[in-house]
């Protein structure tokens, strides 16, 4: 298969990808293994593939130029899941990096006897089910994840805010006598001795000095006042006219939320093991189409640029960090004689391969088939 190199092993944000003239191989292999600007290059494998006409070659590779950025949105997408589970985003980056250096085309999946544009039509309904997927199994977990951050916003939060059934001990509330019912009230900081000294006139059965403090905050107090049950409600409505809170307090359903709250901090980590790894497994298939992709791009650009017979080869090079400018002129500078106006096929007698090249690719033009390959999706 021809020479590759390698020196090390960090995890580079994106690959490049190129196709050159077969007979270019080896000594292009031999000189990136002596550059210092590169830590692997080999052969980035291509498979047999129908080459069509040259107009569906122009029309696929439109095609696929799409497709690859759907491939990137859909790993987005996970990544954006992904960013709460740094275990599984190091894995997945490992696992892109494996799957770039040991790259191989899946002719089970996308059987290379059919055209490429039926190969792409199956990596396109590939990447829909998969988005559809990211987004039913992301609302199952996100609706309780967000359940639970609520119940911990309200036990974490103010006392305003705060669930009382959270902070309030039910053997405060217990009382002997069936006559007799205690209620919490919250009561402003700044108008802590105004309720002290009204409270009881607040309803004619109010047990005086019951006030007993049992939270605070920054802002509020929370007391709690002992008065006959008939006069519930008329203390209620003196309390609201002086601007203090008064809530029911049952002390049963106390128990029962804490058994809520357990039952979803149990459920949302049951569905986070299993969304990880969902999005795990997922996340190697989506990349795979991306890689084929990917493939499908390099032989097309590669036919298009080369022409017949098929006589071109494919290799990846892992830049050192920083160092991606350094290969870049390192490689314009090896294929600088790749370049002619006229390439190896006519299309309609008159019009150049290099002329239609150019002027089909406005972004960039190198003089041999350059791309990238991303395994940084997070920006």
């Amino acid at each position: 298969m021809g020479q590759s190199c390698s020196r090390d092993h960090y995890i580079c944000e994106e690959f490049l990808l190129i196709s050159i003239p077969q007979q270019r191989l080896n000594p292009t292999l031999e000189i990136l293994s002596k550059a210092g600007g590169t830590s692997s290059a080999s052969i980035f494998p291509l498979p047999d593939l129908k080459v069509g006409t040259l107009d569906s070659l122009f029309s696929v590779s439109d095609d696929l130029v799409r497709l690859e950025r759907s491939a990137e949105g859909t790993l987005k997408s996970m990544l954006g899941y992904e960013n709460n589970f740094e275990k599984l985003h190091l894995r997945n980056t490992l696992e892109m990096k494996n799957s770039v250096m040991y790259f191989h085309w899946d002719h089970a999946k996308y059987p290379n006897k059919q055209a490429i544009k039926e190969i792409a039509d199956i990596i396109e309904k590939q990447l829909l089910r998969a988005e559809l997927d990211i987004k039913k199994q992301g609302m199952v977990y996100q609706e309780v994840k967000t359940n639970l951050k609520q119940l911990e916003v309200k036990a974490s939060d103010s006392l305003v805010a705060k669930d009382w059934d959270e902070i309030l001990n039910p053997e405060d509330f217990k009382l002997d006598s069936d006559h007799f019912k205690v209620v919490p009230v919250l009561v402003p900081k700044l108008s802590k001795k105004d309720f002290l000294a009204m409270y009881t006139t607040f309803a004619s059965m109010v047990v005086p000095e019951s006030a007993v403090l049992l939270d605070e905050d920054k802002q509020h107090c929370l007391y709690k006042v002992t008065m006959f049950k008939t006069n519930v409600d008329e203390f209620k409505t003196k309390a609201v006219e002086h601007k203090f809170i008064v809530r029911e307090f049952d002390p049963s359903t106390k128990n029962a939320k804490q058994e809520i709250r357990e039952q979803l901090q149990s459920e949302e980590a049951k569905l986070q093991r299993q969304f990880i790894r969902w999005l795990s497994i997922n996340f190697r298939e989506v990349f795979g189409a991306y890689l084929h992709v990917k493939a499908l791009r390099v032989f097309v650009e590669s036919v298009l640029r080369y022409g017949l017979p098929l006589s071109f080869k494919s290799i990846f090079i892992e830049p050192r960090k920083g160092a991606e400018r350094k290969v870049m002129t390192l490689l314009n500078r090896l294929f600088a004689d790749l370049d002619t106006d006229d390439g190896p096929i006519e299309h309609n007698g008159d019009v150049g391969i290099m002329t239609m090249i150019k002027t089909h690719n406005l972004d960039e033009y190198y003089k041999y088939v350059f791309m990238k390959i991303q395994t940084n999706f997070r920006n």
